[in-house]
């Protein structure tokens, strides 16, 4: 049977409350996904955001540094324009988008004001200080 619960000292000098997912250990797991709640992580927030422009027909490879959080962050997407986007992990620390109006199979699709001029057009992204 595992720890689900921990209030209290946990490891040396770290004190807090850690609630598991059902067959987890909240005693001694040390992956963030095993946990429902736990007070030593921040809170979700924005840790980096940008805008790629993007124009008519064109196909951008973008390669954007991020903080080293120690883990793969959840990344989100907004689009103005019809773009297929791939993004892809190069590191902890690297985040490659690739962006396009007519982007290869299997591509994600964000649909939004496909009547904007290209000058309006564009894709932005927000890091989030959460794991995937």
């Amino acid at each position: 049977m595992s720890n689900r619960v921990v209030l209290g000292q946990r490891e040396t000098d770290t004190y807090g409350l850690w609630i598991s997912k059902a067959g987890k250990n909240a005693l001694t797991s040390n992956v963030a996904t095993d946990f429902l709640f736990r007070t030593d992580m921040k809170a979700a927030q924005v840790v980096q955001f940008g805008i790629i422009p993007q124009t008519s027909g064109s196909f951008i490879t973008t390669d954007v540094a991020i903080p080293n959080l120690g883990y793969r962050p959840l990344v989100e997407m907004q689009s103005l324009g019809w773009y297929n986007i791939i993004t892809r992990f190069l590191s902890n620390t690297l985040i490659r988008f690739q962006v396009a109006q007519n982007g290869p199979e299997g591509s994600i699709v964000l649909p939004v004001n496909p009547q904007g001029s290209a000058s309006q057009r564009y894709v932005a992204y927000r890091v989030w200080g959460v794991p995937l």
